[in-house]
């Protein structure tokens, strides 16, 4: 993945809020799920819009917390590689030649 990339939610995918800071997802085109039991990774699936580029997403993860840990782009890239291999996101297309 590239920093320039745009992740966008796959729209198979339901998204509901348990409580504040958490959510569960639900792929139906694969029946898999996850919980997102944090406010961070929350943030990431909310901003994985197709409008925000990883180095976006980076960026509002690291203003919005405080504290944020040196490895904040390796966790950002690492959740975002689990929701594309689970089929919860894709990438924009950006085909240059």
């Amino acid at each position: 993945m590239e920093l320039s990339a745009k992740p966008l939610h796959n729209p198979s995918v339901l998204a509901r809020k348990i409580i504040e800071g958490e959510m569960v997802l639900v792929n139906a085109d694969n029946a898999t799920a996850l919980a997102l039991t944090n406010r961070t990774a929350v943030l990431i699936w909310e901003k994985a819009d197709g409008k925000n580029s990883i180095q976006d997403i980076i960026a509002q993860v690291t203003e919005q917390f405080h504290d944020v840990p040196d490895t904040v782009a390796n966790d950002v890239f690492d959740l975002l590689n689990l929701l594309a291999l689970d089929g919860f996101i894709g990438f924009e297309w950006n085909d240059r030649r």
